[in-house]
This record gives C-alpha cells, sequence and structure tokens, in this order.
C-alpha cells in the first residue's frame, strides 16, 4: 500500500512538473505569450492610441497619424540636471518608434513630442526618425532598441526642436 501511494504521489508530482514548464505546449502557442520579435508584425495590430498608452504609460498625451508619420506626445516632469532630463525624454520618447513601425507597415515616419508636464504648453524637444534607419542594420542610423543608449539616439535621431533650455545638449544631433 505504501509503494501504491508512493508511487502515485510521484506520478502526480511529474504531472504537474510537466504541466507547469509547458512541454506539451508547441513552439507556436509559445510564441504567442509574448510580444512579437523584432521586425514582425503584432498578432493583434493595436491602434496609435494603444501603441501611445503601452509606450509612455502615464506620461502619454496624444497619437495620430498623419499620412505616413505617426506623431506621438508625452510630458515628463523635468527634475534633476538639464542633461539627465535631455537624456531621459530621449530614451523614454523612443520607446514608441519600434513598435509602432512593426506595427503599421505604412508608416514612413514616427515623430515624438516631449512636453513639460508643469507647463503642457512647453514643447521640450521633438524627434523623428524614418523607416529605413529603422528597418535596415546597414543604414548608419539604425537603432538596435534592445541596446539604445542616449548617446547613440542623439547621433541616429532627427531632432527637430529644442527648448533653448536644453539646446546645449543636443549637440551631435542626428541629420
Amino acid at each position: 500500500m505504501r509503494r501504491f501511494a508512493a508511487s502515485y504521489l510521484l506520478l502526480v508530482a511529474c504531472g504537474m512538473l510537466a504541466g507547469c514548464s509547458g512541454a506539451g505546449q508547441s513552439s507556436q502557442t509559445q510564441r504567442g505569450l509574448g510580444p512579437p520579435r523584432r521586425g514582425q508584425p503584432p498578432a493583434v495590430k493595436r491602434s496609435i492610441e494603444q501603441l501611445g498608452q503601452d509606450s509612455y504609460g502615464s506620461a502619454y498625451r496624444s497619437a495620430r497619424i498623419e499620412g505616413q508619420t505617426a506623431d506621438f506626445t508625452f510630458a515628463l516632469k523635468q527634475g534633476g540636471q538639464p542633461q539627465q532630463n535631455f537624456n531621459r525624454m530621449l530614451l523614454i520618447g523612443s520607446d514608441a518608434i519600434g513598435p509602432a513601425f512593426d506595427n503599421d507597415k505604412t508608416l514612413q515616419t514616427v515623430r515624438v513630442t516631449a512636453l513639460d508636464l508643469d507647463q503642457p504648453g512647453r514643447r521640450l524637444l521633438v524627434f523623428s526618425l524614418p523607416r529605413a534607419a529603422n528597418d535596415d542594420p546597414k543604414n548608419s542610423r539604425y537603432i538596435d532598441w534592445q541596446h539604445a543608449k542616449a548617446s547613440r539616439l542623439k547621433q541616429a535621431l532627427t531632432i527637430e526642436y529644442v527648448d533653448p533650455a536644453l539646446q546645449a545638449f543636443a549637440a551631435g544631433q542626428g541629420r
């Protein structure tokens, strides 16, 4: 009787472990659990507003598509040193670029506007990136989004506007 009980418990434990490991799931099912891989279309196309909310969270303000350009706007509180604020705007602002291009293959440009949270009418930074720079690893402006750093973003992005208080930190900007 003890052997039967021990065997039964061992069988149940092995069954539970196999169920938790996902051994019975196909790779197709496992891939569907997370976000799409870089360059693959998402399983479900998201609205531009949803992309903005997912990328910026509570900092999100607006998103729209005009022609072949997606425009995202977010607002951040300015605290700390101006150089840190500038770098933070680049890093956080760029969060929507890769997903936007992956989500909508007709987009040719993604533009991002950073606003001052305390003065919502005050633009701090506007930058953009064309699809060609996003899609082609041989392009000198290509960004590896998983390892993006502010210094690389500053070189690759086209900085269209910088608040006068932050202009000193935009030196070395993109084309």
